[in-house]
């Protein structure tokens, strides 16, 4: 969905008449907060398993620039549910240390 910003018609200094259409995305608030969220690109780690992980880079998101909450679109979930589910090689692998927050006594 698009709104139309601006609709005008400019006369220019060789007495041309030139339509301009200036059409932007819509702004889209946080489900949170109300507030404006910004289009970002991310990386997102999401569980796969109870052992296991998976980073995605380059995730296209909407970040609310009031309190941080992530959104994506359904298009964006979809993909991430999928490549979750799907039985693929991934594009990289990492070791990743792990750390135990727990004091010891």
């Amino acid at each position: 969905m698009w709104r139309i910003i601006k609709l005008s018609l400019k006369k220019r200094k060789d007495s041309q008449m030139h339509s301009f259409l200036d059409i932007a995305p819509p702004a889209i608030r946080c489900t949170r907060c109300s507030g404006e969220c910004e289009s970002s690109i991310i990386t997102l780690t999401l569980r796969r398993t109870s052992s296991e992980f998976a980073i995605f880079r380059n995730v296209p998101a909407e970040i609310c620039q009031l309190c941080g909450e992530t959104q994506f679109s359904m298009p964006t979930t979809v993909n991430l549910i999928a490549s979750l589910q799907a039985n693929h090689a991934p594009d990289d692998m990492a070791v990743v240390p792990i750390y135990d927050f727990r004091p010891t006594s």
